[in-house]
């Protein structure tokens, strides 16, 4: 039996403390193994990693976890590398967060708050087996960008940990200042001038933080790398292509929506509401008919579904039973005839469904 190196026995460490265990089951937990003895297995797993030669995962291969035909004993090659890795996270992210924290460059900086490495994961699985170097290096470069301007970046990761798997945000920032600061701070100071309802400037960069960095960090807060000219000129030819596909632009609201793209068209929602977008820029996005407001915009991509499925059908009735509509759709026709009944449908709304000739009588199975 050999004898166990310094480095393991800190592993071994590490995981005994409630932290890293508590992570380690939350994950299994997440990943579906939900029974107490068998996630007790995996997480003591984590005790015997070897860190002498590493076992990359392979990104094309299914993670360990339920439903799937796997054990901790065949999987036990996959367990310890995911174990691996979640310590390595935790270690790279997880404290120091102040809590709470109510914007990117403010909030009360009472205590600390672990990271959510967990949750981390689950929405961006890419974390398991991308290059770790790679890793430390996207967060020391946002560090480093960020520096001095207030921005906590273990926030902006932990929000949208896809940032932390692509350099693209560096090639927005070269584009920004290329074309200069004073454009950047001319957009901001024109949106500010004509916004007649904005009651704060959240758009300002803090002191010493020139407007370019500014720009990507708040496109940041959006899980975007960047919104610079050409990245924005890009996206908004992508939203011409959805407009195509799916005859209007809502982006954002039906399942299999490009994800980088809905965010994209969150932050247009959110600069437009905060008085912030500049307004040639949306100018053109009206003229696309895309809605700034995001209750409408979902109201209206259920309606368009709806008068797609009365074209083929020729009805307003979508019972999957009977008339083979979507089950969606039919909880979302219950929702406005429970809403009307309460007295929470606009005019406008109960007109619009009215006239495509709605059936405000049918049986309501959310009521």
């Amino acid at each position: 039996v050999g004898v166990p190196s310094p480095r393991r026995n800190a592993v071994r460490a590490s995981v005994a403390g409630n932290k890293t265990a508590e992570l380690l089951d939350s994950f299994w937990l997440a990943r579906g193994v939900f029974n107490n003895e068998q996630r007790g297995k995996l997480v003591e797993a984590a005790g015997q990693i070897p860190f002498g030669a590493q076992r990359e995962l392979d990104a094309s291969e299914p993670l360990p976890g339920v439903p799937a035909t796997w054990s901790p004993d065949s999987a036990a090659p996959e367990v310890l590398e995911v174990s691996r890795r979640l310590v390595q996270l935790q270690q790279l992210l997880g404290s120091g967060r102040p809590a709470p924290a109510s914007s990117l460059n403010g909030g009360s900086t009472a205590g600390t708050k672990d990271v959510d490495v967990t949750w981390m994961v689950v929405r961006e699985p890419g974390l398991l087996t991308a290059d770790y170097g790679e890793l430390i290096r996207r967060l020391v470069d946002m560090k480093t960008l960020t520096a001095g301007s207030g921005v906590n970046v273990l926030q902006v990761v932990e929000k949208s940990p896809a940032l932390l798997l692509s350099d693209s945000w560096q090639t927005g920032l070269e584009a920004i200042q290329r074309a200069g600061d004073a454009t950047s701070r001319a957009r901001d100071s024109t949106a500010r001038a004509t916004a007649s309802d904005a009651t704060s400037d959240t758009s300002a960069a803090p002191n010493g933080t020139s407007a370019g960095i500014w720009e990507v960090v708040k496109a940041w807060e959006f899980g975007l790398p960047s919104d610079c000219d050409d990245g924005w000129e890009v996206k908004l030819k992508q939203l011409d292509d959805y407009k195509a596909e799916h005859g209007d632009a809502h982006v954002g609201f039906r399942d299999g929506d490009d994800l980088e793209l809905s965010r994209w068209a969150k932050k247009q929602r959110t600069e437009a509401t905060r008085g912030e977008m500049d307004p040639a820029r949306r100018e053109r996005l009206s003229v696309m008919g895309f809605e700034f407001n995001a209750d409408e915009a979902e109201f209206q991509r259920w309606f368009a579904e709806l008068a797609a499925f009365k074209a083929t059908s020729g009805h307003c009735h979508p019972n999957p039973l009977s008339t083979h509509g979507d089950l969606y759709l039919m909880h979302w026709c219950s929702v406005q005839r429970i809403a009307l009944r309460n007295k929470r449908l606009s005019a406008a709304r109960e007109a619009q469904l009215t006239e495509l000739g709605f059936d405000w009588s049918g049986a309501d199975p959310l009521s």
